[in-house]
């Protein structure tokens, strides 16, 4: 769930108090990613709001055996962007810093029933001329490791012309391998 032009903090302070969740966790000064922490009032429910300098997004990301009525309460009272405002946004915005944001926006609130799409406008996306573009995808698979995005950053890692694209996309692949012991 990655907000859109609010105030991250405030936003999930106000539903915080008002559904009586409990903090779990404060943001840690020295860690370069802001993270608080709480749990619904019954426990079920743990929300994490995420303030990611890497992205430049504020997102929450919610775990439980059950989020779904948590997730539509707290989207019935802010503003998040859907899958596919940001990849409609991905080919419609002019400015860099406007499709690098919805290039990971689309990473970070796609679904598993939305990874189709995500992948087929990230083929794209890894075509484009700036190098900074195609860097995105490859950042952007951190955060959503799809078997299809890990095969356009593999393509990247091979035949990307730009070093610092490639450099990038091995590290990631390394990274992926050694966390998934390997294989999918």
């Amino acid at each position: 769930m990655v907000f859109k032009n609010v105030d991250a903090e405030l936003e999930v302070d106000q539903i915080s108090f008002d559904d009586g969740w409990d903090m779990l966790q404060v943001e840690d000064p020295a860690s370069d990613t802001f993270v608080n922490v709480w749990a619904t009032a019954d426990g079920s429910v743990e929300i994490h709001l995420v303030k990611d300098p890497m992205v430049g997004l504020d997102y929450l990301t919610l775990y439980g055996d059950d989020v779904s009525d948590i997730q539509l309460d707290i989207e019935e009272r802010s503003s998040f962007w859907s899958t596919e405002e940001a990849l409609r946004e991905i080919g419609r915005a002019t400015d860099r810093d406007d499709r690098l944001r919805a290039v990971y926006t689309a990473a970070l609130s796609a679904t598993d029933a939305e990874s189709d799409a995500v992948v087929a406008a990230f083929r794209t996306v890894s075509r484009d001329d700036d190098p900074g573009i195609r860097l995105s995808v490859v950042v952007a698979t951190g955060y959503l490791q799809t078997p299809g995005l890990v095969e356009i950053v593999a393509d990247l890692a091979a035949s990307d012309p730009h070093d610092t694209v490639r450099e990038n996309a091995r590290i990631l692949l390394e990274g992926i391998e050694r966390e998934r012991g390997g294989g999918w």
